[in-house]
């Protein structure tokens, strides 16, 4: 059947001929399948390539604080793939990856972050990687991904200290219980076991709340919960009550800090009459140049970056950012465009372009995750859309921030 579809392409009737096109189509990969194996076994620690491939994932912790280093079979992964793209670079071999678009919509900062360590090993190669070579790279960095979403967590977590005087073995057994019965929530939890040494750890540091088996015992500062040594469902059933609303105060303040920061009303634009992407880009730049948030390179690493993948969805969002994490200081431009603007193969209503500084690079693929979640549906740009001021814009995103950190 292969051999009959590729004799009909090439509209070939000899059987000879046949089997040199089939062979000249099929060898290249065979090779690449082998040379792929041999690189796997090549590989280890005392390799040139090894100490390089430290060096980029190092300036990656600078960049994007996003910790690469200590995983050894990722770093051997990664050096693998690179060597085995540029090997089919050399040899004219294109590939397809059917998650390209997956990736674009999901994971625009890992892309940027496999943009950074492929570029920085293509310039000792001389040579030039795909966005489809780059996007596979996408796939390992998945799983190192989630630590960046844990220290968010940590961010709002609720710091509980729990004051148990009845000994460390029931004050041990009581943390692992509670900790065991707290879902949905971020919290940590700090055991103590004498009076004095709570009396220190509240005067060092403000705590969420206090959980104690000693009766009238209460700060000001702190909401106490009293429970039994033998935690009974129904002390569990009370500290579950208090502490969800409690992580959702804590949740919401953590939000509206990040939100103040990044959204500024002097960038925020409800009736934007940009008409082409160019034209939005030149007006964008140089307001947040006025503003002191970019700098004068700014519209060409925008330029770059939208000719390397498109950062326009179909649902009529957009989110147009730079590879390059050296802003000023960093900021979201919103811009509600009066007339839709033809945005590569997208009719786009509404911008978010991205300026980051690379003091904020922890913050920036929470950021992409809310915004790409409200960009998953036309209801959903509808109602931004229908935003007049920043007050609903916070309140939309905030309604989405809450459902990706679940």
């Amino acid at each position: 059947m292969i051999f009959c579809s590729v004799a009909a392409e090439y509209s070939i009737t000899d059987d000879a001929a046949l089997e040199s096109v089939f062979d000249s189509l099929i060898s290249p990969f065979i090779r690449i399948s082998m040379l792929e194996s041999d690189i796997k076994q090549q590989e280890s620690t005392a390799a040139p390539a090894y100490a390089d491939m430290l060096h980029i994932l190092k300036e990656v912790k600078k960049q994007y604080n996003l910790d690469l280093l200590s995983n050894e079979k990722l770093i051997f992964d990664l050096m693998t793939h690179l060597k085995t793209a540029l090997i089919r670079i050399q040899n004219g071999i294109h590939i397809n990856n059917p998650l390209l678009e997956h990736i674009r919509m999901n994971y625009t900062f890992l892309f940027d972050v496999a943009y950074f360590i492929s570029n920085m090993y293509s310039k000792q190669q001389s040579l030039q990687f795909t966005n489809i070579e780059i996007s596979y790279l996408v796939v390992y960095l998945i799983g190192p991904l989630k630590s960046l979403r844990e220290d968010l967590y940590e961010s709002f977590a609720l710091d509980i200290l729990l004051y148990v005087n009845e000994g460390y073995a029931i004050l041990k057994n009581l943390k692992e219980m509670i900790a065991d019965s707290l879902h949905d929530i971020s919290f940590k939890i700090q055991p103590v076991v004498t009076y004095a040494e709570l009396e220190n750890k509240t005067a060092a540091m403000q705590y969420d709340l206090l959980i104690t088996t000693s009766p009238n015992i209460s700060f000001p500062s702190m909401e106490t919960i009293s429970i039994s040594s033998a935690l009974s469902s129904l002390d569990l059933a009370n500290i579950s009550k208090v502490t969800l609303p409690l992580f959702e105060i804590k949740q919401a303040a953590y939000f509206n800090r990040v939100f103040s920061y990044f959204f500024n009303d002097a960038i925020m634009d409800f009736h934007n009459t940009s008409k082409t992407v160019s034209g939005f880009f030149h007006q964008s730049c140089d307001k947040l140049k006025e503003l002191h948030y970019a700098h004068d390179n700014f519209y060409s690493q925008l330029m770059e970056r939208e000719e390397l993948l498109s950062t326009s969805f179909e649902t009529g969002i957009a989110l147009p950012h730079s590879t390059e994490n050296n802003a000023r200081k960093s900021g979201i431009l919103f811009a509600k465009f009066d007339t839709p603007i033809q945005w590569q193969r997208n009719k786009i209503k509404c911008a978010f372009l991205i300026v980051t500084a690379k003091e904020d690079i922890h913050l920036l693929n929470i950021i992409y995750k809310v915004i790409v979640d409200i960009s998953s549906s036309h209801q959903h740009i509808n109602q931004l859309y229908k935003c007049q001021s920043s007050d609903a814009v916070k309140d939309l995103i905030f309604t989405h921030f809450k459902k990706i950190l679940k």
